[in-house]
């Protein structure tokens, strides 16, 4: 059952979202980074993304001027690094000297590649709009690196306050194991728990015991069902 309420308190229901690193270079050769989280897929044929940035930004001001950046997709072991990127401004320090985050040349943009990222998407500026409050940038990718590391995973935003974590599927464990976890983190009551792929005891099991609001989130991934945990929670996961 629904009820009605504010957009605002709404939309706290949002958890999990996509976080992006997105890097730019200054005239002066300057690199710089910032953490996005208003990021979509715009487009797939030509392949491109929308990515809502604060025209006060460093960021927006160096894609304005270069009609470049790259996104790339932080890894799980980048919480930090990603969290300092999107509290600091890059106009006066360098972000990447300060974070360690290392990086790559791009093959098309000046921009660069973030050498430790699970993929990277360059792209050239289409278009500027701003339907809100807030502008949107349209890129269109032109080259795309994924990481070698193919067990490499993503980081996100697991709820307000910038904290993050990560999607941890358990496609590997048996049945018998996955529901005495789940009954063991989480009572949802009586009903089994249902999934895209059905009910807990034909899927992999759901990790973590952060919730939001007091429920899970689950998440899905190709193959899999899971959901978020917080990295301090579950570093072993």
């Amino acid at each position: 059952m629904q009820k009605r309420t504010e957009p605002s308190e709404a939309l706290l229901r949002k958890y999990p979202e996509q976080v992006v690193l997105v890097t730019t270079r200054a005239a002066d050769a300057k690199p710089n980074v910032m953490a996005v989280g208003w990021v979509a897929i715009a487009s797939s044929d030509p392949p491109m993304f929308v990515l809502g940035i604060d025209d006060g930004a460093y960021t927006y001001e160096l894609i304005a001027k270069t009609r470049e950046f790259v996104v790339a997709f932080p890894s799980e072991r980048m919480a930090e690094q990603t969290l300092f990127a999107g509290t600091h401004t890059g106009r006066d320090r360098d972000k990447f000297a300060e974070t360690g985050l290392r990086t790559e040349q791009a093959v098309t943009v000046r921009s660069p590649l973030v050498a430790d990222a699970v993929a990277n998407f360059e792209c050239v500026l289409v278009e500027i709009t701003k339907p809100g409050d807030c502008p949107l940038l349209v890129g269109k990718v032109v080259a795309a690196h994924v990481n070698e590391d193919t067990a490499l995973r993503r980081l996100y935003t697991t709820a307000p306050g910038h904290k993050l974590g990560r999607v941890c599927p358990l496609g590997d464990q048996k049945p018998v194991a996955l529901i005495s976890q789940w009954r063991n983190r989480w009572s949802l009551g009586r009903r089994p728990f249902r999934s895209p792929v059905g009910t807990i005891e034909n899927s992999p099991a759901i990790h973590g015991r952060e919730t939001v609001h007091g429920t899970p989130d689950c998440y899905c991934v190709p193959g899999h069902v899971g959901r978020l945990t917080s990295l301090s929670e579950n570093p072993g996961c």
